[in-house]
């Protein structure tokens, strides 16, 4: 029977660390979809091919963390402005801008002020959960997008865009519209194995994450980013679990563990 120390010799914490639901751009994995998301959005942007632009996708498809990332990449070029909470007045909005560009001399009230120093500024104003917007601020933003000076990238869940985008506020504007999918089943194993290979202490766990279990993992969590993650990261609970435990028919994944990570997570029911 193995010692329950030899637990703490494998880096269990750290590996779980990594599939924690959390925005480390850092932890950035390039698949297919979001790639293209992101050379869509920044095409977009530098080329001022739409002040109005929709990047759309379904719960946990990766939206969010792609924003940081374009973000981090037109902050060296042009002021890039994320808004996480959709929820603000005409003026709370002026006044984020302003803030993002360091000119609180000016009243965020006057609205025309803020659009005339804007009118030469390069910049482009992220929306997160957009989907939530009611119809004063859609209205608001069409406005602002039709003066041709702010550029909108409207971050939203699949679902509703649908119905978003048949509102007449934006029905018959030109705009661009960006969906980012689910990862591929090919690419949910590289997406593991990457991110265990980011530290020496984690590329050991590689091993518990073979072709045919990585097929069955795809299967619950259908190339959802953020289920993904999750159930990564509680199948390596179990893992800890049974080694601290010596319990040696848990100290491999196996299609028992699979289940019950699938039904610790909501994903089918016993």
């Amino acid at each position: 029977m193995k010692n329950n120390d030899e637990s703490s010799k494998k880096d269990f914490q750290r590996a779980k660390d990594l599939f924690k639901d959390r925005l480390d751009t850092s932890l950035y994995f390039d698949s297919q979809t979001s790639e293209k998301a992101k050379k869509k959005v920044l095409d977009t942007i530098r080329l001022g091919e739409s002040n109005l632009t929709f990047l759309i996708g379904a719960p946990g498809s990766g939206k969010t963390y792609l924003v940081k990332i374009v973000n981090q990449v037109l902050k060296e070029q042009i002021v890039s402005i994320v808004i996480d909470n959709p929820f603000f007045t005409e003026t709370r909005l002026m006044h984020t801008l302003l803030k993002a560009i360091n000119r609180n001399d000016i009243n965020p009230s006057d609205t025309q002020r803020v659009q005339d120093i804007f009118r030469g500024i390069r910049h482009t104003i992220f929306i997160d959960e957009a989907q939530l917007l009611n119809l004063k601020q859609i209205e608001l933003i069409r406005i602002l997008s039709d003066t041709k000076v702010f550029n909108f990238v409207l971050v939203m869940h699949q679902k509703e865009s649908a119905d978003i985008l048949k509102k007449p506020h934006f029905k018959t504007r030109t705009k661009t519209i960006i969906n980012i999918g689910m990862l591929k089943e090919k690419e949910v194993l590289r997406y593991i194995h990457k991110t265990l290979l980011s530290f020496s202490s984690t590329q050991e766990f590689t091993s518990y994450f073979e072709e045919d279990i990585v097929k069955e993992i795809f299967k619950h969590t259908h190339g959802n980013f953020r289920t993904l993650k999750a159930f990564v990261h509680t199948l390596l609970e179990l893992l800890d679990y049974s080694y601290a435990n010596s319990l040696t028919k848990y100290e491999k994944i196996n299609s028992c563990m699979l289940t019950m990570s699938a039904i610790d997570l909501g994903l089918i029911y016993e």
